[in-house]
């Protein structure tokens, strides 16, 4: 029975040292993948922080009315807000014309009103 034990351990032991080697290059491989990803993570990263850094820029209110100042625009008061009502068409023929939509004055200001 010890002949049979030595014969079977003698045999299983290349069937280990393969096993071995292959989670070892399993493992390698894993390494290499795992620090492709870091590294794409970083350039995400990199790439986040600098989107951020952009729209923090274009929502700074003084940039935007530096540009106002530039092009001549002017901050819309209360007073010079156009409300316009469209109702139904009153001729649902294919070939009428509609009529234009009127202007009212506002009869309550949408928003916050700060102008």
């Amino acid at each position: 029975m010890k002949r049979w034990q030595f014969l079977g351990m003698l045999l299983s032991f290349p069937i280990f040292l393969l096993g071995l080697v292959w989670q070892t290059g399993r493992q390698a491989s894993l390494i290499v993948e795992a620090h492709d990803l870091e590294h794409q993570q970083e350039g995400w990263v990199e790439a986040n922080s600098k989107l951020i850094g952009g729209i923090a820029v274009l929502q700074n209110r003084e940039r935007a009315d530096s540009l106002a100042a530039k092009l001549g625009l002017e901050r819309a008061t209360a007073d010079r807000r156009i409300f316009i009502k469209i109702g139904p068409a009153e001729n649902s023929d294919v070939g009428a014309t509609t009529p234009l939509p009127s202007t009212t004055a506002p009869t309550a200001l949408k928003g916050n009103g700060n102008g």
